[in-house]
């Protein structure tokens, strides 16, 4: 589906299957990526092969998401792809497919349970039009917060993680090189399978766009700059979605790794703090 031929600054990529099967809020995201971009920029979403009619589901929502903002140019395009779910690179083959639709040239990864702090939109498209000119670097590692049942809480004993999110075009999402094991799995402590690599799988020239001490959790009220990731928000939704990922993560690694399965009361048992973050989504 492709709305206009404005050509902007950022291309936003994501992916999505199997919504109705493990309960996604997918509507809720795309509305927030709408919001955060500008006129000629763009949304591409992969939608994998799934079990359910998530592939018309999702185009539908585009539509209405459409004509409710039809103030706005915004392009955006959906692509069906059939990667199968037995395919340990099957995450980062899919995230791939989005980012070889997208055309303009800066581009944001994000998965479609993550969204962007609206207040921030300005530091985004200056970060991005900084890029376009400067060529360099190549990625930014961004903060990425796990919201952790609630919305105003964080773990507190885990630093805020970064994610291979804003990029030049020219690469690819993928294994890289140091990450395979002997036998064609993948060592998983170093890779998800959906790593920025280039031509070679080779992993982009990434710089961290905020010291280190900002990822303190009691500290991470000072970013200047993140997105949110709210799977862990609701804890029956990732009990859910975790009979899906446990298996395929076990898989990955060649059941090197058995990773306890995710459980309401597991999760209950984090110890949080409150992050001071006053987000606008």
């Amino acid at each position: 589906m492709n709305n206009n031929n404005q050509k902007g600054l950022l291309s936003v990529y994501t992916q999505v299957y199997n919504t109705e099967k493990y309960d996604i809020d997918y509507i809720s995201p795309l509305k927030n990526y709408f919001d955060f971009l500008e006129d000629g920029d763009e949304i591409v979403i992969a939608i994998n092969q799934s079990e359910d009619d998530t592939y018309h589901l999702v185009n539908d929502a585009v539509k209405r998401i459409k004509a409710l903002k039809s103030d706005k140019k915004i392009n955006i395009v959906t692509i069906p792809t059939d990667f199968s779910y037995s395919d340990i690179e099957f995450d980062g083959k899919v995230k791939n497919e989005a980012l070889q639709a997208s055309r303009n040239p800066i581009k944001i990864q994000m998965d479609i349970d993550e969204y962007f702090d609206l207040n921030q939109v300005h530091t985004w498209r200056t970060i991005a039009e900084d890029m376009l000119v400067d060529k360099f670097p190549n990625c930014y590692l961004i903060p990425s917060i796990d919201v952790w049942g609630e919305m105003s809480s964080i773990r507190k004993n885990v630093v805020v993680g970064r994610k291979f999110r804003m990029h030049q075009e020219g690469y690819k999402r993928g294994v890289p090189n140091f990450a395979w094991n002997d036998d064609k799995t993948i060592n998983t402590e170093m890779s998800d399978s959906t790593e920025l690599v280039d031509e070679n799988n080779n992993i982009v020239l990434s710089h961290n766009i905020v010291p280190d001490e900002l990822l303190l959790a009691e500290n991470c009220y000072k970013l200047p700059i993140y997105t949110i990731h709210t799977g862990y928000l609701n804890f029956k939704y990732r009990e859910k979605i975790d009979t899906f990922w446990n298996p395929h993560w076990e898989a990955r690694c060649g059941g090197r790794k058995k990773d306890v399965p995710q459980t309401t009361e597991k999760l209950k048992q984090e110890e949080t703090i409150e992050h001071k973050l006053k987000f606008k989504l």
